[in-house]
């Protein structure tokens, strides 16, 4: 019975709010992969922020609306980009396979 009540929910949700939650959830996965690979908590990104711990709270678990400035600012403070458009990844990969074979030639 449940699983009949939310496929009813979902056929009735419209794709912009499909894309707008797996978009979110993308945001907020890279986030935590970012800070757990640097070794960060919660509380040390607040800390970098500027932000309470409650707020960071907030945001990593879709509570809260994480705006383009704010993805900004963490990216700053991580030092990594979270968002990446098709266009810079394909020119950031470019350059990679680029690099890549270079080395492989001189090795």
């Amino acid at each position: 019975m449940p699983s009949k009540f939310f496929d009813k929910i979902i056929k009735r949700t419209s794709k912009e709010s499909k894309i707008f939650v797996t978009k979110s959830l993308d945001i907020i996965d890279q986030i935590y992969e970012i800070t757990e690979r640097k070794g960060m908590t919660q509380k040390d990104l607040a800390k970098a922020l500027w932000k309470n711990e409650s707020e960071i709270s907030k945001w990593l678990s879709g509570e809260h609306n994480i705006t383009l400035k704010t993805i900004a600012k963490i990216e700053a403070v991580l030092d990594e980009d979270i968002i990446i458009t098709p266009m810079k990844a394909k020119k950031q990969y470019k350059k990679k396979i680029v690099v890549k074979k270079k080395q492989e030639v001189t090795v």
